[in-house]
């Protein structure tokens, strides 16, 4: 829960760091889930002869640099992963993160179906995302969400920890300003094209078991990562049930005051059966880009 500061800061300012709220024990799976995508990964790339190791004896903060070094899409083939591992829908679960979404948006929960388990090699541009805001990647129409973006590392100015610009206004900024696509080559990236004040900058360092949590409307960014190891991080949203979600996926139910309906369960089933996995299943980034409408938005014509 947060506490009644925690939970002011978030909805003047537009974003709170809980610290600590979950042991390393708690964030183990998801850890383990990334040596998972890990091991697939390098054993593709393996297997068609683009690296010349597996690099098993690194752990997950260092195998991937080595991959990376042989085979550059390596980090962006981890980040995009369209299936959900079961430790991370169940961490997407989680009694803490729940009753942290009902303090904010009520008994009725839902999962927006954007989220990502990133990894960020060190000084790779192309996952150094820019300032933007995440309604930009969104449909005109799309309802509010909050995002929980929880660190597998620990995270500081030099390992490519987010930064945040807090609203002067009342929770959200005003409206969603004007972004281009990133000037990098398949870059999928949006960045801020519109002057805004960058008076208050606030960089986020934190430790494996904080969490940051802000909403679709806040300026941010990650830095980039310039120390030896690996940055993983991984994002989920919440959002008030059958709001809409600016995409072209239906919410997924999690909470419900009561119980779930048909309708709940079928699209709960759904997603399920068709996301989530106990392993991921990797795949070079030919065409990745094709489904990413925002691209359209914001490409001048």
């Amino acid at each position: 829960m947060l506490t009644n500061e925690q939970k002011k800061q978030l909805l003047t300012k537009g974003y709170v760091i809980v610290k600590d709220l979950f042991s390393y024990d708690e964030i183990k799976p998801l850890i383990n889930y990334a040596n998972t995508v890990l091991d697939e990964v390098a054993k593709m790339l393996y297997k068609d002869g683009h690296i010349s190791s597996l690099y098993e004896e690194y752990d997950y903060t260092k195998r991937l640099n080595l991959i990376h070094k042989e085979y550059n899409d390596a980090a962006v083939i981890t980040t995009l992963q369209k299936k959900m591992g079961k430790p991370l829908f169940n961490f997407w679960n989680n009694k803490k993160y729940l009753n942290i979404a009902k303090q904010l948006l009520g008994g009725n929960i839902d999962g927006h179906p954007f989220w990502t388990l990133r990894s960020q090699v060190p000084n790779e541009q192309l996952l150094t995302v820019p300032w933007h805001q995440d309604a930009a990647y969104l449909k005109k129409d799309a309802d509010p969400v909050f995002i929980f973006w929880t660190p597998l590392t620990n995270v500081d100015k030099n390992s490519g920890c987010m930064e945040i610009i807090p609203t002067k206004l009342v929770g959200r900024e005003a409206k969603v300003y004007k972004h281009s696509v990133q000037n990098l080559h398949n870059s999928w990236y949006l960045q801020l094209t519109d002057n805004v004040d960058f008076e208050e900058i606030v960089t986020c360092e934190m430790n494996i078991g904080s969490v940051l949590i802000f909403n679709d409307s806040i300026i941010h960014r990650t830095l980039n990562n310039t120390s030896t190891n690996t940055r993983w991080s991984f994002d989920i949203r919440y959002m008030r049930q059958n709001n809409t979600t600016g995409t072209n996926q239906k919410s997924i139910p999690l909470l419900r005051k009561k119980s779930f309906n048909e309708e709940d369960k079928v699209t709960k089933n759904n997603f399920l059966e068709n996301t989530v996995h106990e392993k991921p299943e990797p795949d070079y980034p030919t065409n990745f880009r094709k489904n990413m409408w925002w691209l359209d938005r914001w490409t001048k014509k």
